[in-house]
């Protein structure tokens, strides 16, 4: 689970890292790209952006439940 939240981490570093360098494109008036394609990035980074966040998500919510069964009663957010 740990990996997980690591990789999610990881996306969505990078997704907003893409998000950026797509909004930067845009508002560069010599762009060598054309903006359908930039907007098109901008629009798989945001979903990528959401589906890392659900699976941060859904790993904090398998931790809890994990640790709920083991009849711990420890805080994973401290």
């Amino acid at each position: 689970m740990i990996k997980a939240m690591g990789f999610a981490v990881q996306g969505l570093q990078q997704s907003s890292n893409n998000v950026a360098k797509a909004a930067e494109r845009i508002s560069d008036p010599n762009r060598e790209t054309s903006l359908d394609s930039d907007l098109i990035d901008m629009k798989i980074n945001e979903n990528n952006y959401k589906a890392n966040a659900q699976v941060i998500a859904t790993t904090k919510e398998m931790q809890e439940t994990l640790l709920d069964a083991l009849g711990r009663n420890v805080d994973i957010n401290a």
